[in-house]
């Protein structure tokens, strides 16, 4: 069995380990795109083809055009690009793409989930030659595990022990639960604004000129900055975002009409649970969308409270919250207001693909989504097409939740937690020399060494 990992530059430690120690290939070869990073890189051939004509034409004769958008759509970096370079990068990618896939002729491709155009690419040339692609993600229900999606698919390979079951389901129904892929921190104050604002002003400057350096300046690492890429650019103005938090929101919320009230639990933007797992590209477009979900529940009467994602702290755009929030039935909650009890509380609640809509259903409420990848069918109320929009009010008022006990919740749940598998997924944060990171990731490597050869 032969392998093509891919990896990025801030996964190198991580890459090197798991590499290692899997010793169930016969053959593995690490891929990045930058030079010095793991065995082969997609970079010499790249720059090869992305000053040329032909690359954009070969990227429309190979993808279509259709494919062509989208492939630039769903990327947070190309689609704030002008076309002809994002095409030309798209063309000279997929060039680099199929001469590693016609060399080394890999029976699984491994890496994380799809989250950028390079990804992308390499998981339409997959498809079309018949191999398999493994994304590696970190669980968000259950410590010390991880599961498998490319862009969102729901992929379950065994079934999770009743126990644990059990122990999610009081986990992710107290007052207190978090995803595991939250921030542990309650400081949300001007010093770390401006420690994270800081921090991408020196990042932003960097890269470009380290790009620049390394005569790497179209390479996907050093263009998806603050320059390229919006929801990267911190502004001092983000600040203001406190102005709209309302700290009597609890107030409000109990002299509102509960029959009709919505919670929108914000995703971390951009992101790939949005960007990659939404098929319409439309949906997709949180900015878009957004605004006409709250505007059609505005309409029936509805009072909507919205909470940020705590990891968005300073990220998120002052000019867009202030959209957001502009009408008095729009309440903005503290970074810190439990969840849960908005969850429990409200009429209904609505989330793209976020743990929100799974804890949603499991209280019993009437939970919007698009499509997560814990999705099953009649226990939520699915969003698929932006044109339905309008018609959301009237669903909420008449929907009929299909779980009326915890046992009934608990096979949702246990639907969920299938796809999990033990081991640790930490890439960002891995130190060989952190003890129980090594530990939790040799029980990944040991799953993925009992797993691959089935697949």
């Amino acid at each position: 069995m032969k392998i093509l990992f891919y990896t990025r530059n801030n996964l190198t430690e991580w890459s090197k380990f798991l590499v290692n120690n899997l010793k169930s290939p016969s053959k593995i070869l690490v891929v990045s795109e930058i030079n010095g990073i793991g065995d082969y890189s997609l970079q010499d051939e790249y720059y090869k083809n992305v000053h040329l004509e032909r690359s954009r034409l070969y990227a429309i004769e190979e993808f279509g055009e259709s494919t062509c958008f989208e492939i630039i759509t769903r990327c947070r970096l190309l689609k704030n690009l002008d076309e002809d370079l994002a095409l030309r990068m798209i063309g000279a990618m997929l060039q680099s793409v199929e001469k590693i896939l016609d060399s080394f002729q890999p029976d699984i491709f491994l890496s994380l989930r799809v989250d950028s155009y390079v990804l992308d690419i390499f998981s339409k040339i997959l498809k079309r030659r018949g191999i398999k692609y493994l994304g590696l993600w970190k669980a968000a229900l259950l410590e010390d595990h991880f599961f498998f999606t490319t862009s969102g698919e729901y992929f379950s390979l065994e079934s999770i022990d009743e126990a644990k079951v059990e122990i999610v389901y009081d986990q992710i129904t107290s007052e207190s639960f978090k995803a595991t892929s939250i921030v542990s921190t309650n400081q949300f104050s001007l010093g770390r604004f401006m420690r994270n604002w800081l921090y991408y002003f020196i990042r932003d400057i960097t890269l470009f000129y380290y790009s620049r350096l390394i005569s790497d300046i179209y390479g996907y690492r050093y263009m998806t900055t603050g320059r390229n890429v919006p929801e990267y650019n911190v502004k001092l103005s983000n600040w203001k975002v406190n102005k709209f938090i309302n700290k009597n929101w609890k107030a409000v919320f109990e002299a509102s009409n509960l029959d009709k009230t919505l919670f929108i639990g914000l995703q971390v933007n951009p992101e790939s649970t949005i960007d990659y797992y939404v098929k319409d590209m439309e949906l997709s477009d949180y900015r878009k969308v957004l605004p006409l979900i709250i505007q059609s529940f505005l309409d029936k009467g509805f009072k909507i409270f919205i909470k940020d994602h705590p990891n968005m702290f300073g990220m998120r755009n002052f000019e867009f919250i202030d959209r957001l929030v502009s009408n008095e039935n729009v309440i903005l909650v503290p970074y810190t207001a439990s969840s849960n009890f908005l969850i429990k509380n409200c009429t209904a609640t609505f989330t793209w693909t976020g743990t929100i809509g799974l804890q949603s259903a499991l209280a019993g409420k009437c939970s919007i989504v698009v499509e997560p990848t814990y999705f099953l069918e009649g226990y939520f109320l699915l969003l698929d097409d932006v044109n339905k929009i309008k018609d959301l009010p009237d669903l909420v008022e008449n929907y009929q939740s299909k779980i009326n006990s915890p046992e009934e919740g608990k096979e949702l749940l246990k639907h969920a937690l299938n796809t999990y598998l033990p081991g640790k997924m930490q890439p960002l944060k891995f130190d060989s020399k952190d003890a129980e990171l090594a530990s939790g990731t040799m029980k990944m490597i040991e799953t993925l060494d009992k797993i691959l050869p089935t697949l």
